[in-house]
């Protein structure tokens, strides 16, 4: 964020909605605490992506994907430094993976991804739909519930989708 000031406060909502999502899926409570110490560094990656690249204005040239793409493996080899980090690792690994298996790093399929990463997924999702970013448009909120919906199976993993709309809809999101 000291990087790039249109993801200020980014990391905090996003870790707020994955909590609140993890909570509505009974996760276990060891896991919600591992998921709030680790999700709010979830884009430290973004450390080793050149700031003209991250508030870039147009669509970024082929090359410059690639760059972006590396942010879940930079921030991993940061935090894998980090002994009680270090059972959260796949959250930052994989939280741009896909059920489609057209995600990145690894191209995962399906239950291949961590529930925990797929939940960051979707909460990191909705809160860049949600706020000002140079490169597109802002959506609303029901515009972004509506991509979300879209998106399942595809890009989200849908039980955690219909879970995060779910306490949007009931408003304790």
């Amino acid at each position: 964020e000291a990087k790039d000031h249109y993801t200020r406060g980014h990391s905090e909502r996003v870790t707020g909605y994955a909590v609140d999502i993890a909570r509505r899926l009974n996760i276990p409570e060891d896991d919600i605490r591992l998921l709030e110490e680790i999700c709010i560094l979830h884009d430290i990656g973004k450390i080793g992506v050149p700031e003209a690249i991250l508030a870039k204005p147009g669509p970024l040239s082929d090359d410059e994907w690639q760059i972006v793409k590396q942010h879940p493996k930079i921030g991993e080899d940061i935090l894998k430094h980090i002994e009680f980090l270090r059972p959260g690792l796949s959250i930052v690994a994989c939280h741009h993976e896909r059920p489609d298996g057209k995600g990145y790093l690894h191209a995962l399929k399906g239950d291949e991804i961590p529930l925990l990463a797929a939940i960051v997924s979707v909460a990191d999702a909705f809160d860049a739909m949600t706020t000002q970013r140079p490169y597109r448009k802002t959506y609303t909120k029901d515009e972004a519930i509506e991509i979300l919906k879209v998106n399942k199976d595809k890009q989200f993993n849908s039980r955690v989708v219909d879970v995060f709309i779910e306490g949007l809809e009931n408003a304790s999101l």
